[in-house]
């Protein structure tokens, strides 16, 4: 309905060009991925990565629903490592995650990774959602985010993990990016000026 972080939304809109290249982390049920579809264009790419079992069935169907031949999906989880991981995914749908207690195995990338495998040769925007893996995520992208310098929206978990909004703060500035705190729990960092120069 397009009600849902108002803010973020036009925030994440505008900075989608058409042709652009964008990474939704943490997917979901493809509320970003379809905005991001429809901003890119027919030129744009939209890689989507969503480890939950139940988002994925609501994930394609609605990609399928809307005719939209964009959006490529990649059922994994994003991390600070390559191998496979406890993934908790009986828990509420909004806020499954990665955990040691977790009641299913699932496959875990770092970015850096996933992005070589992709051969996209270019990131835009970087989506990330994903449940108090924000740091580890970062850690995982920093040799792709440092290179590429694209925007970067990151929503943090402060309630799982403490501290990682601060610390994902940190970790992005000394990366060159400027920051700004759309609210407490969400980070938009863009390419300093001076990187871009």
């Amino acid at each position: 309905m397009g009600t849902a972080e108002p803010r973020k939304r036009a925030l994440f809109e505008q900075s989608i060009k058409p042709g652009a290249h964008v990474f939704d982390l943490g997917a979901n049920v493809g509320y970003y991925s379809m905005m991001a579809s429809r901003q890119a264009g027919q030129t744009g790419k939209i890689f989507a990565v969503e480890p939950s079992p139940r988002n994925l069935e609501f994930l394609n169907r609605h990609i399928v629903l809307n005719g939209i031949k964009n959006v490529q999906i990649y059922p994994l989880a994003i991390s600070d490592f390559n191998g496979r991981a406890s993934f908790k995914a009986d828990i509420d749908p909004v806020a499954q995650r990665l955990g040691d207690d977790g009641n299913l195995d699932v496959d875990v990338q770092t970015f850096d990774s996933f992005f070589a495998a992709q051969g996209a040769g270019r990131m835009d925007v970087v989506k990330v959602d994903i449940e108090g893996a924000e740091l580890s995520f970062l850690r995982g992208a920093a040799e792709t985010l440092t290179r590429f310098r694209p925007t970067v929206f990151v929503e943090t978990h402060d309630r799982f993990v403490p501290g990682v909004h601060r610390d994902c703060i940190v970790f992005l500035t000394e990366l060159g990016f400027q920051v700004e705190e759309i609210d407490d729990c969400e980070i938009l960092a863009r390419p300093s000026a001076d990187q871009n120069s």
